[in-house]
């Protein structure tokens, strides 16, 4: 075999080696994360919240989001910021 196609097959076999490596890195990151996942939904249900947490959680956001525009439309009314009417 000549000096290129040694040369040439090592980086073959390199590059199929890093692949290898970042496939079975995959399937590990895959298997911590649905061992997370389980972990997760455990802990939530020995908490025994309700149902609808995601729903009030959805809920509150958005009242706080009114609440501070209310808040900021006070502090800086329409004459503040609009220009000068003729």
């Amino acid at each position: 075999m000549t000096q290129r196609r040694a040369y040439h097959k090592r980086l073959q076999c390199a590059k199929q080696r890093r692949l290898q490596q970042e496939r079975e890195r995959l399937r590990r990151e895959q298997a911590r994360a649905q061992h997370t996942l389980q972990a997760l939904e455990e802990a939530i249900a020995d908490l025994a919240l309700p149902e609808t947490v995601a729903a009030e959680v959805e809920w509150r956001l958005k009242t706080q989001g009114k609440l501070l525009s209310k808040i900021v439309g006070m502090m800086f009314p329409p004459g503040v910021w609009l220009s000068q009417l003729p």
